[in-house]
């Protein structure tokens, strides 16, 4: 934190709330433990919590408390264990850093450390939260949380939308002005058209004729409004019905693991297009908002004396525009020397606003044709069940398609080969089943009279047991001999690396001496310079140490000599002031042509505010001693004014039933 910073901190305490009366010099004589309580109280004011007396704190919690808070407002730091004791300890560095952060956005840290009691969520460990009822009860904490937090938004936007006292003042009495112009306006023209006939049927039609087109102008932008909110309908319902499409494709049964997974690499695709494109678009639209907003708030705050300055120039450019249109407008053919570049430029003009125009319906054009393609879209996706695809997805299809259509025609050409075949095992199955039916009972009947019956089917099994014993014997010996080939080549290659591998270990063995040589040299080295720079670092601070107490010996003569300096020029104005009243009185010089000096002055208005005191009090005494009075008169005009009002209802009415 340099001067200027602390110069900002100083002039912050000693404004409201605060109220500290410091100086510079006072500021940086504190002590780290006033520095703390000063940070402490800072911290009261944001939140009532933190009202602890320090010296009676332990240390441990001090650092829990402070740092806790400082997290809750969001100050910039990694909160470590040495900021923890930076900041018990008081270092200027620390604190001056967290002082000048809080008292530059003091009123948004005042409403975070407000919203922090309630927004701040609690802490319930997990085996707790198995419980249904504390479950249920931390379900409505949340719920409540949400409304609080909706309220607050409402209440803050009521805020921002309501202007100040003095500017609705202002703005009433310009608008009472506006009231007056318009009725001396009205005025005017009634005194003007009092005597043409017909112009109440004319006023009549005017303002019949301005309400239908306000009326309009609303009906446009409703109008306008439900488009927009139609055409973002239809467009989030072929997003659905898109996305519908895509979850029944990916989710049928017909559908490969593959296809499921390209599927879903396309939605990702089309996903990242829409963040980089559309999204991408809108987030640079709102940093560029955002960086012109804080431009507008960094720019001083302009005073009203200033917007009416400003107003007041608005005014006289718009005379001045206005008399120059004036002066444009005159045709002065002889004396004109522009006319001709008049003329061209009022014709570029008129072909500029044609090609507007056209440019207009083009657009119009190109947005209605856009619509109809939606729809047909729409159409077309409603009677194929699929999405109209673009020239890219439409390609990939048809290369999918292609090579689809080849797999295929590959199968069926196999299984066109399988039914042939499949063909003529059947029928020899037939012959040979038609031969052996007499010898499978030939076979059971010798079985049985000798007493083996089912020796056939034993034998048959044996010999496929023996068969396949056969096939996994052979399959273990090949996979031996794979095995014992893998393990030679292994060997092989080993052998292979050893013999590259021995002149490379032999020069590694001589590097190795070399380098605890040169790491016996450089750690006797180092040792030295280790040795060098703790000498320097030790002389860097010693001279540290003097420089600042220099400057702060410098800072503070400065603070004196501009503390003196203000003083010495108020002491030169206030004797200025006692001179010239002094010249006023002896009758050198008077202050004006009705008062010789400022005592005659404040003399004569003290007594011009006691004779109006008095007669304001005589007038309030008259106000309550006539009080019932007046009451009693104006109940009686009151009942006056309802007995005229009903006559002229019975006149009219009369009238209307002759």
């Amino acid at each position: 934190v340099g001067t200027e910073e602390m110069r900002k901190i100083v002039e912050a305490l000693n404004r409201e709330p605060f109220h500290e009366r410091l100086t510079l010099v006072s500021f940086d004589e504190k002590t780290p433990l006033n520095l703390l309580e000063l940070l402490n109280k800072i911290l009261t004011f944001l939140d009532p919590k933190n009202n602890v007396d320090i010296r009676d704190e332990p240390q441990d919690k001090t650092a829990q408390r402070l740092t806790e808070f400082l997290k809750v407002l969001d100050y910039p730091s990694t909160f470590d264990i040495h900021f923890q004791q930076a900041l018990v300890h008081g270092e200027k560095k620390i604190i001056h850093s967290i002082l000048y952060w809080i008292l530059q956005r003091l009123p948004e840290l005042q409403k975070r450390g407000y919203l922090a009691k309630f927004l701040v969520p609690l802490t319930v460990p997990e085996e707790f939260m198995r419980d249904e009822e504390l479950q249920e009860v931390y379900q409505q904490y949340k719920q409540i949380q949400g409304e609080f937090q909706a309220t607050h938004q409402q209440v803050e936007q009521i805020r921002s939308e309501s202007m100040a006292p003095n500017e609705l003042k202002r703005e009433i009495g310009q608008l009472e002005q506006e009231k007056d112009q318009l009725v001396s306006k009205i005025s005017t023209l009634k005194s003007r058209t009092a005597g043409e006939g017909g112009f109440q049927n004319l006023l009549e039609a005017t303002s019949m004729l301005r309400k239908e087109q306000e009326e309009e102008a609303k009906l446009m932008d409703k109008l306008r409004e439900q488009k927009m909110q139609l055409d973002w309908s239809e467009n989030q319902m072929l997003m659905m019905k898109q996305k519908s499409l895509d979850l029944q494709r990916a989710t049928s049964v017909e559908n490969s693991a593959e296809e499921m997974l390209e599927v879903l690499r396309n939605e990702v695709r089309r996903n990242r297009e829409l963040c980089n494109e559309r999204l991408g678009r809108d987030i640079m639209d709102k940093k560029s908002r955002l960086e012109q907003m804080e431009q507008l708030l960094m720019e001083p705050m302009v005073t009203t004396s200033q917007c009416d300055k400003l107003e007041n120039e608005v005014r006289q450019m718009e005379n001045a525009v206005r008399v120059l249109e004036e002066k444009a407008n005159r045709p002065h053919p002889a004396e004109d020397k522009l006319a001709v570049y008049k003329q061209q430029a009022a014709l570029v003009s008129k072909r500029k606003e044609k090609a507007m125009e056209n440019f207009h319906d083009l657009e119009d054009q190109a947005k209605e044709v856009e619509r109809k393609m939606r729809e047909k879209e729409k159409e077309y996706e409603t009677g194929k069940g699929m999405k109209f695809m673009n020239r890219d997805e439409f390609k990939q299809y048809a290369n999918s398609l292609r090579g689809k259509t080849n797999t295929y025609k590959k199968l069926k050409a196999e299984l066109r080969e399988i039914k042939a075949e499949m063909g003529i095992l059947v029928r020899t199955e037939t012959i040979l089943k038609s031969r052996t039916q007499d010898l499978d009972s030939f076979l059971q009947k010798q079985e049985a009279a000798r007493g083996v019956a089912g020796y056939t089917n034993v034998q048959e099994n044996i010999e496929k047991l023996s068969e396949e014993k056969q096939k996994v014997d052979g399959l273990k010996e090949d996979a031996l001999k794979e095995l014992s080939r893998v393990v030679s080549e292994i060997d092989a290659k080993v052998k292979d690396k050893k013999t590259n591998l021995a002149p490379h270990i032999k020069e590694l063995r001589n590097l190795r001496q070399k380098y605890q040589e040169i790491e016996a040299e450089y750690n006797e080295k180092k040792a030295g310079f280790d040795n060098v720079v703790m000498a320097v670092e030790g002389e860097k601070s010693r001279l540290e140490t003097e420089v600042k107490e220099i400057e702060q010996v410098c800072v503070a003569e400065e603070s004196r000599y501009h503390e003196l300096q203000a003083q010495l020029h108020i002491t030169d104005a206030q004797l200025g002031r006692v001179m010239s009243e002094v010249k006023h009185l002896t009758g050198e010089t008077r202050l004006n042509n009705q008062f010789r000096s400022h005592t005659d002055w404040y003399n004569w208005k003290l007594g011009q505010q006691e004779q109006l005191s008095k007669d304001l009090r005589q007038h309030q005494t008259d106000i309550r001693e006539n009080q019932e009075k007046n009451i009693e008169q104006m109940k009686m005009f009151q009942d006056l004014q309802r007995l005229l009002d009903r006559k002229k209802e019975i006149l009219a009415h009369g009238e209307g039933e002759s």
